[in-house]
């Protein structure tokens, strides 16, 4: 994809989309089968003779048009991609103090055999995550915390799990995680509940999320979604409900367990 195409793409990407989608549209209503088509069809329909028909269909008019769905279907989510990784580089550089030197770490991460394949499991998890501005941040915050390693051969295993832990995440616990340094401490629940180790066992996570909302951290997200995020990060063994005291006072808060703190260092 060009350089402007994609500058076009990235400043309106809905446009770009309704594009392709109407030329395709009006394509296929110039293709449209005839009404003794579809009743050949349906007749010749028999599972014997389905394959013959796919191929007959693939032979005919809409042969060609079938084919361009597909290649446009291909040539959208490159050039999604491309956009995608333009914008994590340039949010990653934008926010670096010298731009010349986050560029330069970037070379040496793809030119390291180590680094490329850290930078590639990187674009999978990119790939596969909407291109919001909040998970678009999170990612650039891992390319930054992969580039800026001076040992990347040595700390090439703890990271590989690391964005294999990330990858298995969704956005919204991931923004979540993401501020884990401004997770509050809580008044402890009014109901019986078994601690142990100093770990709440049962599901408190429509609990912490009413303690995460009143932060005001997370004004876009609901309650709903917030809990959700709490337990999938739980699930993950990411973090934990914490039960002490603070102030003289019963208290709980959510805490990170070690696999959450390494997650945490790469995404912040």
């Amino acid at each position: 994809m060009d350089r402007e195409s994609l500058l076009e793409m990235i400043n309106n990407p809905e446009s770009i989309l309704k594009a392709d989608k109407k030329t395709l549209k009006q394509r296929i209503e110039q293709q449209r089968l005839t009404a003794d088509e579809y009743a050949e069809a349906a007749i010749d329909t028999g599972k014997s003779k389905g394959r013959e028909l796919v191929v007959d269909i693939l032979n005919g008019s809409l042969g060609s048009l079938i084919f361009d769905v597909i290649e446009t279907g291909d040539e959208l989510g490159q050039n999604i991609s491309d956009m995608k990784k333009s914008l994590v580089v340039a949010s990653y550089v934008q926010k670096s103090d010298d731009h010349d030197k986050a560029l330069q770490c970037i070379v040496d991460l793809i030119t390291d055999p180590y680094g490329l394949t850290l930078y590639s499991k990187l674009i999978e998890i990119l790939n596969d995550s909407p291109a919001d501005d909040d998970t678009l941040n999170v990612l650039a915050n891992v390319l930054r915390n992969i580039s800026n390693d001076s040992d990347l051969k040595e700390h090439f295993s703890n990271k590989r799990v690391v964005l294999s832990m990330i990858a298995k995440l969704s956005p919204q616990a991931l923004l979540v995680l993401q501020k884990a340094n401004r997770w509050p401490i809580m008044k402890a629940l009014n109901k019986a509940s078994i601690t142990v180790g100093g770990i709440m066992n049962g599901d408190n996570s429509e609990y912490i999320a009413q303690g995460l909302l009143k932060t005001e951290i997370f004004n876009d997200i609901s309650i709903t979604s917030l809990g959700l995020a709490i337990k999938e990060l739980e699930v993950n063994g990411l973090c934990f409900t914490a039960s002490g005291t603070f102030g003289g006072k019963n208290a709980v808060q959510e805490t990170l367990t070690d696999s959450g703190k390494e997650v945490y260092k790469l995404i912040y």
